[in-house]
């Protein structure tokens, strides 16, 4: 399996260091528009078998349309806004499946913690933030210079 992970700018070199031992992963910088972006898009062509789009925006039309027969589409975010416009053939004639993912099944978030405790699953955190710091990790959040997750802590960990 090969994995093409686009990153917005200047982001690219944080994760490339975690990720240089994965020769099978590909970590591209570019946002929706650019050259960049255009240029990822011919590399990707119609190979993908899995979309994973946490954007959305205008992005996601080139995205669906990097999938190849039978492919499927993921999203879960639409910060660069939630209307698209899509042609239904690309949908049918291809036969491409499209999920949204907003919530997890019961013992999705368990099993997540037991991989996360034992080393199998290593998120990227960048930065952590006590509850009543929330203020602070919005901030953080909003200025879209952070790469890897947000975390608030609540309590004692233990």
């Amino acid at each position: 399996m090969n994995v093409i992970a686009i990153v917005g700018p200047g982001k690219k070199a944080a994760l490339a260091s975690r990720y240089e031992t994965y020769p099978n992963v590909q970590i591209h910088e570019g946002r929706h528009g650019s050259a960049a972006w255009g240029q990822v898009m011919a590399i990707v062509g119609k190979t993908a078998t899995v979309v994973v789009d946490n954007v959305g925006g205008a992005g996601s039309i080139d995205l669906i349309g990097c999938l190849k027969q039978g492919g499927r589409y993921v999203t879960s975010g639409a910060i660069a806004g939630p209307i698209i416009e899509l042609d239904l053939r690309t949908l049918y004639l291809n036969d491409i499946t499209m999920f949204g993912s907003t919530t997890w099944l019961p013992g999705v978030m368990e099993n997540l913690v037991t991989y996360i405790n034992e080393g199998t699953c290593n998120p990227i955190v960048s930065a952590t933030f006590e509850l009543s710091q929330i203020a602070e990790a919005q901030e953080l959040f909003m200025a879209k210079k952070h790469v890897g997750k947000i975390v608030l802590r609540v309590g004692e960990v233990g």
